[in-house]
């Protein structure tokens, strides 16, 4: 037929080995943060927390960051490429970079003390990350990407409705 156009809506292929290692990781911040809530010393959890969120971070960049895009030379933290792969995740990224220093003392042993405020908070804003980290995780697992302020439906949601 002349002067019909037909569009077919695209689909992203999801590679299962991608969300399969983002899920691994998502696993991982989960058990260093129950490590975090395990531990009696403020400094521990403090530790852990923070390394349960480099974890989570990493799952986020396994799903969020092209090939093309990851660095291949020299050292990037997490946190530098965090907002390049998903700015929507920037905020996080700011915060749990401004602990690094703090974490790399106590892991020197310089510091040996931690205000169990700012664990509290830490604990806090790592919960919250996390849900935005696994919301990333589904929607990449369904070939879509979630975006600030909107949270795909989880497995459990979309199997209910």
């Amino acid at each position: 037929m002349t002067g019909t156009r037909t569009t077919t809506r695209r689909t992203a292929t999801v590679d299962p080995r991608l969300a399969l290692r983002a899920r691994e990781l998502l696993g991982r911040a989960e058990a260093m943060a129950a490590h975090a809530a395990d531990s009696p010393e403020p400094t521990e959890q403090l530790r852990a927390l923070y390394l349960a969120a480099l974890r989570a971070a990493g799952a986020a960049l396994v799903v969020g960051e092209k090939s093309t895009t990851r660095p291949r030379r020299g050292p990037v933290s997490a946190w530098a490429r965090l907002p390049r792969a998903l700015p929507e995740l920037t905020t996080w990224a700011t915060y749990f970079a401004g602990l690094s220093r703090l974490r790399a003392d106590i892991e020197l042993g310089v510091v040996r003390d931690v205000d169990p405020g700012t664990v509290q908070a830490t604990r806090t804003r790592l919960v919250d990350f996390m849900d935005e980290v696994q919301a990333q995780v589904v929607a990449f697992e369904h070939g879509t990407r979630a975006t600030a302020g909107h949270r795909p439906a989880t497995l459990t949601e979309l199997s209910a409705g």
